[in-house]
């Protein structure tokens, strides 16, 4: 793939948001993998969607294929590979192919094709899908597991080691994320090995809290922002995230990841920047923890005992049959 930047325009679908952490080391890895000098994936914000490009095309490509039906067998036979007696690396390989054929039979019905005065190009393959990576499941337990869990694993180790190569070079806000060649603090890193292509674009400013200027308001013009052009010579940005009232606008001090949630600020703390709580942080939890367990919500009515969750104490009422009914309640 000989491109310098990528920009890709998703659908707010879990398979391909950038919100989700798992797509965003998968892109991570198309970055590095590619050379890319960078590689930008947004996705419209909810109830927008209407204004997605992709939703426009994809109409009119999907009533091309009406009618049509890919074949799940290879040419020559007559039965699916999942239903052949083969071994998995035989079943494996048949499924590629059978894969690849599916894409070009779409490429035929969609290449030349003309939408709205623009001629559609469906790139085809030339070779059979090869698949690079088989620890997708590894992957998605590394970026979605506890700390404790990827200690006791040395592949979920070298995963970790290499999300966290991905955050440095990583720009994140909310459906936005961005991957920049030489944006980290490390003049080794092996980002700065290849010449730059995209030399006006990656003249964009950088900055701690971000790689890619985020949205801001053009001040000649109001309700308006600032275009491209306007981006690379400007002199004053908004905060990421600044504008977007419905989410929480703090970011890390160590990178460029804002957050959307406590919970999303404590993984991503937890997970990339050294997995140690502060102690500000274990004394408000183990507080909450004491408020949780005193709640007159997680005590018994009947017997007094008290639990450390609702959960456990409905467990409790159905094993001893102390649920409260109508009328005072009998106490032992």
């Amino acid at each position: 793939m000989n491109r310098a930047v990528l920009a890709l325009v998703c659908d707010g679908g879990a398979d391909w948001s950038p919100k989700s952490t798992l797509t965003q080391f998968h892109l991570g890895r198309f970055w590095r993998d590619h050379n890319f000098d960078m590689l930008i994936c947004v996705c419209y914000a909810p109830g927008l969607s209407r204004y997605n490009p992709i939703e426009h095309l994809w109409s009119p490509c999907s009533k091309w294929l009406a009618g049509v039906s890919l074949s799940a067998c290879l040419p020559g036979e007559d039965t699916p590979p999942s239903q052949q007696s083969l071994t998995s690396e035989e079943l494996h390989e048949k499924e590629k192919q059978v894969f690849s054929n599916a894409l070009d039979a779409l490429d035929s019905y969609w290449n030349g094709k003309v939408h709205d005065g623009f001629r559609i190009t469906s790139k085809g393959i030339t070779e059979p899908c090869v698949d690079q990576y088989t620890d997708f499941c590894t992957v998605k337990d590394t970026v979605t597991g506890s700390l404790k869990s990827i200690r006791e694993s040395e592949e979920k180790i070298k995963i970790l080691e290499e999300w966290k190569y991905f955050t440095k070079h990583m720009d994140r806000i909310r459906g936005f994320v961005c991957f920049r060649r030489g944006i980290c603090d490390e003049h080794m890193c092996d980002c700065r090995n290849k010449e730059v292509q995209a030399v006006n674009i990656m003249k964009l400013p950088v900055s701690r809290r971000w790689a890619f200027p985020p949205i801001t308001p053009d001040p000649q013009h109001l309700d308006h922002y600032m275009i491209f052009h306007q981006l690379t010579t400007a002199l004053k940005f908004s905060n990421p995230d600044e504008h977007l009232k419905e989410v929480m606008n703090s970011h890390c001090d160590k990178c460029r990841y804002v957050f959307t949630s406590e919970n999303d600020k404590a993984k991503h703390l937890r997970l990339i920047h050294g997995g140690v709580r502060s102690r500000s942080e274990s004394a408000s939890d183990n507080s909450s923890g004491a408020a949780k367990k005193s709640k007159p919500g997680a005590k018994c009515p009947v017997c007094g005992e008290v639990f450390s969750s609702r959960y456990q104490l409905q467990k409790h009422q159905n094993e001893k049959n102390h649920k409260l009914g109508r009328g005072r309640p009998k106490k032992n």
